[in-house]
């Protein structure tokens, strides 16, 4: 690519589209709500994402861009964690080693729940 996206008007016309679409940021867990402020790329124009793709785009907000940016392309981990835990207790990011210590009781807790509904 000749130019770096970023300082071009077609990248300030994408980005204010994405925004006014999407003006929450798209990483936030659910039930926080932020007003999205940067467009950051799902995969890293480095990394061979599509620049003006619009499925390439996430709405963000200053903090989560921080983070995944961080995570992912600086010290390039697969993913960026999820913190937080849900109504029960359980951490949400399915690859806390809480999961891993308990998943035979989640196992038989799925079972008793689908036999009731049953």
């Amino acid at each position: 690519m000749a130019e770096w996206p970023y300082t071009t008007a077609k990248w300030r016309r994408l980005r204010k589209a994405k925004l006014t679409r999407d003006p929450l940021c798209e990483y936030c867990p659910p039930g926080v709500v932020t007003p999205a402020t940067q467009v950051d790329h799902r995969i890293a124009i480095n990394d061979g994402g599509d620049p003006w793709a619009w499925a390439n785009l996430v709405s963000a907000c200053a903090s989560c861009h921080s983070r995944k940016t961080s995570h992912v392309e600086v010290h390039r981990r697969p993913r960026v964690p999820l913190h937080g835990c849900d109504e029960s207790g359980r951490p949400l990011d399915p690859a806390h080693e809480w999961h891993e210590e308990n998943r035979s009781e989640l196992a038989s807790e799925d079972r008793r729940r689908s036999e009731h509904l049953s």
